[in-house]
C-alpha cells in the first residue's frame, strides 16, 4: 500500500502525467526550512486553514473505546474535536486560535450495503452518525465494502484519503493537514506534505484492553505508527492529553466528550 500511495502521488506531481480517475489527488510547494505554518488570505481576514481528515475506522475504535472501555463512558464530541484541533494548532506555533480557520474537513470509511447494516440492525445508527458528521461539517467519502475470499475488506479508502488532502495541499486550499489516522500507509502523504511545504499534525491514540467475546477472551491494540508521528511536522498523543490530570477540567478537553445520557437504570 505504501508504494502505491508513493507512484500514485508522483505521478499527479505537476509536471507528470494526470490520470483520468474520479479521485481527487494534488501536493504543494518547496519545503520550508523553518515551522511556521503559513497564512493567506481566506476572506477579509488573515487566516491559516486547516484541513482535518479522518480515517473512520481508526474514530470508531478511538469513539468505542471511550464510551465502553474508559472512564469517560462518552462519545467524542465531532465539534468538539475540531475545536481542539484549531486551538493545538495555534499552540505549535505560539499564536492566537484567532488567526486559524478549519475549512475543510473529510471523513472516509468503508462501508456495508444498506440491506446488510439493516440485517444487522445497525442501519439506524450508521445514519444517525453520518447525519452528525455532516451537521459538524464534515464531507463524507464512503467507499463499497466488497466481500474477498469471505471477508471484508475495504478498498480505495486509504487511497483516497492521502489524494484528498494532497490535493487540497497543492491546490493551495490548507496550510496545515491534521490526520486523524494511525496507519503506517499515511507514512508518505505526511513526508510528500514536507516537502512541498505544507505543515501536517496527526492526532493519535495508544491503547489497549480484554474483553469477553462468545465466551473466549479477546484483546484490542489500538496504536498510532511510530513513523507516521515522526513524518509529520507534529504529533499529539491524544489519550495522554485526555488523561492528564492537570488538563483535566480544562474546557477543551471537556468538550472533546459529548455529554452522558441520563441512567434509565430504575
Amino acid at each position: 500500500m505504501i508504494s502505491f500511495l508513493s507512484s500514485t502521488i508522483h505521478r499527479l506531481l505537476p509536471g507528470s502525467e494526470k490520470q483520468d480517475h474520479p479521485v481527487l489527488l494534488h501536493t504543494t510547494g518547496d519545503a520550508d526550512t523553518d515551522n511556521t505554518l503559513h497564512r493567506t488570505k481566506t476572506t477579509a481576514q488573515d487566516h491559516v486553514r486547516i484541513g482535518v481528515f479522518m480515517d473512520g475506522g481508526y474514530f470508531s475504535e478511538v469513539s468505542n473505546y471511550y464510551m465502553f472501555r474508559h472512564p469517560k463512558a462518552a462519545r467524542i464530541d465531532l465539534c468538539g474535536l475540531q475545536e481542539f484541533i484549531r486551538h493545538q494548532a495555534a499552540d505549535c506555533q505560539n499564536d492566537s486560535p484567532d488567526h486559524f480557520a478549519i475549512t475543510e474537513a473529510h471523513y472516509f470509511r468503508g462501508q456495508f450495503s444498506a440491506q446488510a447494516e439493516m440485517a444487522a440492525g445497525k442501519l439506524g445508527k450508521r445514519r444517525g452518525f453520518e447525519f452528525a458528521l455532516r451537521n459538524a461539517g464534515f464531507e463524507l467519502h464512503l467507499w463499497p465494502i466488497a466481500e474477498i475470499a469471505g471477508r471484508p475488506r475495504e478498498k480505495g479508502v486509504d487511497v483516497d484519503f492521502a489524494l484528498e488532502a494532497f490535493e487540497l495541499a497543492i491546490d493551495g486550499a490548507i496550510d496545515v493537514a491534521v490526520i486523524v489516522a494511525g496507519d503506517g500507509d499515511f507514512i508518505p502523504l505526511a513526508q510528500r506534505l514536507s516537502r512541498r511545504g505544507k505543515r501536517s499534525i496527526v492526532l493519535g491514540w495508544d491503547f489497549d484492553y480484554t474483553y469477553e467475546y462468545q465466551g473466549c477472551r479477546k484483546r484490542k491494540q489500538i496504536h498510532t505508527n511510530r513513523d507516521l508521528r515522526t513524518a509529520a511536522t507534529y504529533a499529539i498523543q491524544m489519550d495522554q492529553v485526555i488523561d492528564d490530570a492537570v488538563r483535566r477540567k480544562d474546557p477543551l478537553i471537556q468538550r472533546l466528550f459529548l455529554p452522558r445520557r441520563p441512567s434509565t437504570a430504575a
